[in-house]
């Protein structure tokens, strides 16, 4: 049975502010049900004793800081956030409300909080797919596709954390040791996806890596058609890419986010405080790998590799 919410006939206001992705996307839709449904389920019900406000910069810059100014000018009782960039817009814009991110890069270097353990401010949330990923995802890339070189990185740096530097200087070690070069692919409008990346595939054998961008998963068929098309092996943090034809994913995996956030949620609107709620880090994280894209990539992927992955798509 759900437990009995706040006892105030007041409705409690929880907005969000999501980027990267339109309200009308499959995947945002998936995980808005998903964030509602736990929240009735902890006795949190729209119009009873609860209203919500999604809102979704699109990608968007200006829209992005226009949409929090209107949020945090609501006055809620809690404020989401999808991403590192929505949660930078509101953290401009309000020291006091408390803030839940569903997921942020590097949260301390971001300065949204103090330390995981302790976040000390109005801001906590859960954290995956950080810069220290990035060696992992080159290992990946590979081992999939042995000898491929150059390793393009794409990113939007308006949009990507901390402008692709953070990603790219983790890059750097482990490109060094596998003698393999490292290019930047930095995009900034969609219209420069696909010729960058027809630029990039006059490389002698390239690979491609996606580090996490909102910018990137808004125009995500664009750059899974343009890859494809150009035969490069490519690997992002995120599945659904993989499920939408990319070969590739690597990623932390959290177990039902939008309960966890949603838990976070009724823990504040009943009076915990944010700035002691820790931020809390993936433990799982999940490979998963397009079989028919290697087909037509010509790889033969390694028995050792196909073992390990947690979804392989024939």
């Amino acid at each position: 049975m759900a437990a009995s919410a706040h006892a105030d006939t007041a409705l409690r206001q929880v907005v969000c502010l999501i980027g990267g992705v339109s309200l009308a996307d499959e995947a945002a839709q998936s995980r808005i049900a998903e964030f509602k449904a736990a929240l009735t389920k902890l006795g949190w019900a729209e119009g009873r004793n609860m209203s919500i406000v999604i809102k979704s910069s699109e990608g968007d810059p200006e829209k992005r800081r226009q949409l929090a100014k209107e949020l945090v000018a609501l006055k809620p009782d809690v404020i989401v956030t999808s991403s590192t960039f929505e949660t930078a817009a509101v953290a401009r814009e309000t020291k006091t409300i408390p803030v839940v991110f569903s997921t942020a890069t590097d949260p301390v270097a971001s300065g949204f909080v103090q330390s995981l353990a302790r976040p000390g401010g109005n801001i906590t949330g859960f954290s995956t797919n950080g810069p220290a990923m990035a060696g992992k995802w080159l290992q990946l890339l590979l081992e999939a596709a042995p000898g491929r070189h150059p390793i393009g990185v794409m990113f939007n740096p308006e949009t990507a954390p901390g402008a692709g530097a953070w990603y790219m200087a983790e890059l750097k070690a482990p490109a060094s040791e596998a003698e393999v070069e490292i290019v930047p692919l930095p995009v900034t409008a969609p219209e420069e996806i696909e010729g960058a990346i027809a630029r990039f595939a006059t490389s002698s054998s390239p690979g491609l890596i996606l580090i996490p961008d909102s910018f990137t998963v808004t125009h995500r068929a664009r750059i899974i058609a343009a890859v494809n098309a150009h035969r490069i092996p490519a690997i992002s943090p995120y599945r659904y890419f993989v499920t939408a034809g990319w070969l590739m994913s690597y990623g932390g995996a959290l177990e039902e986010p939008g309960k966890q956030v949603a838990i976070y949620v009724d823990l504040i609107l009943r009076g915990a405080n944010v700035a002691e709620l820790p931020v809390q880090t993936t433990r799982k994280f999940e490979l998963a790998i397009n079989a028919r894209t290697a087909d037509a990539l010509q790889l033969t992927l390694p028995a050792a590799l196909l073992a390990r992955a947690d979804q392989i798509i024939q």
